[in-house]
């Protein structure tokens, strides 16, 4: 009857509803749960360089601690390198207060990795360290830093630097952050340490992401 075939197509429509919004809960259910895969690029395999040459791009980023103070080299400085996806560990060779200098590789064997479409470089070398295919290095800033006369601490001063392709391997280093000094004055006092903080907890130190790119800031 008429009366029965509305019923019935009214139960049709209960019932499409139901799917439509199973349908929706469970697709909302899968975005919540996902999670962002990098993307499966093909890994190589590679021998990266016993040596590498940096220096301090010092055109453009000369440290204004004081004047006509320049960032230097420390004997043993420690980088990370980045030819491939992989954290690659160097050494500086030369002598304390050398602006260039050559590097010589710690980490052995074959390096597998994604393909970057440049080199990276990273001061100071830390494990922790990491980049993705799209070059978007991962670094964790020092919440803590050590005193050091008419200076900065050793490793204090966070630096990165990008070739002009793949195929360069000539680091120039540019400095990341700012530098706030502080002097002291009085006698017979001995601090022990000094706290900072962005005002309203803005973050100043801690994991943060880097973006180079070659040519610019």
């Amino acid at each position: 009857s008429e009366a029965r075939r509305r019923r019935w197509t009214g139960k049709m429509k209960v019932d499409n509803m139901t799917k439509i919004f199973c349908g929706l809960l469970l697709l909302v259910t899968a975005f919540a749960c996902a999670e962002f895969v990098e993307p499966n690029y093909d890994k190589l395999t590679i021998e990266a360089p016993d040596v590498l040459y940096a220096e301090f791009d010092e055109e453009d980023t000369r440290i204004y601690v004081e004047e006509e103070k320049y960032l230097r080299w420390i004997a043993n400085d420690e980088i990370s390198y980045f030819p491939l996806s992989s954290n690659v560990r160097y050494r500086f060779m030369g002598e304390t207060g050398s602006k260039g200098g050559s590097f010589e590789k710690l980490t052995t064997g074959e390096v597998t990795g994604s393909e970057l479409s440049n080199c990276y470089g990273v001061y100071p070398y830390k494990e922790s360290t990491s980049i993705n295919t799209q070059g978007v290095i991962t670094f964790d800033l020092p919440a803590v830093q050590h005193y050091a006369h008419n200076s900065f601490g050793h490793g204090a001063n966070t630096m990165v630097a990008v070739t002009s392709g793949e195929a360069d391997d000539a680091l120039r280093f540019k400095s990341l952050c700012g530098y706030l000094k502080l002097k002291l004055y009085g006698e017979d006092v001995v601090v022990k340490s000094v706290k900072v903080q962005g005002n309203d907890s803005e973050k100043i130190a801690g994991s943060a992401t880097i973006r180079a790119t070659y040519g610019s800031e």
